[in-house]
């Protein structure tokens, strides 16, 4: 039996809360290990990954779960998350369970609006 879209937007609600957690717990961590003097290209490129995705989360969950939205909306969030799908899942030295987080909330936007 498929799913609902509803069932399918709560779904992505609720992993891309649990995604904005994660990432502020790790860009809290990293951020810490960076100011004790261990400043890296490493920990740069992680911070910076972890921001990247916290910002797409950030837009997917004030866009479709905070207020009304359209499936105009949802498309245009698709799209993003595809734009960065390659960057991110491939090139970008984020962790891992954050890349899985923006995985799932890309798959579940699939759902919605193939």
């Amino acid at each position: 039996m498929e799913p609902t879209p509803r069932l399918t937007l709560l779904r992505i609600c609720g992993i891309a809360e649990h995604g904005l957690q994660r990432a502020a717990e790790l860009h809290s961590r990293y951020s810490s290990v960076a100011a004790a003097g261990h400043e890296s290209e490493r920990i740069r490129e992680i911070l910076d990954a972890i921001e990247l995705i916290q910002s797409l989360l950030s837009d997917v969950y004030k866009t479709l779960c905070t207020g009304d939205y359209s499936l105009a909306e949802t498309v245009r969030l698709q799209n993003k998350l595809a734009h960065h799908y390659n960057r991110i899942m491939y090139l970008s030295a984020a962790p891992t369970i954050l890349k899985h987080i923006y995985y799932e909330v890309y798959r579940e936007l699939e759902q919605i609006a193939p």
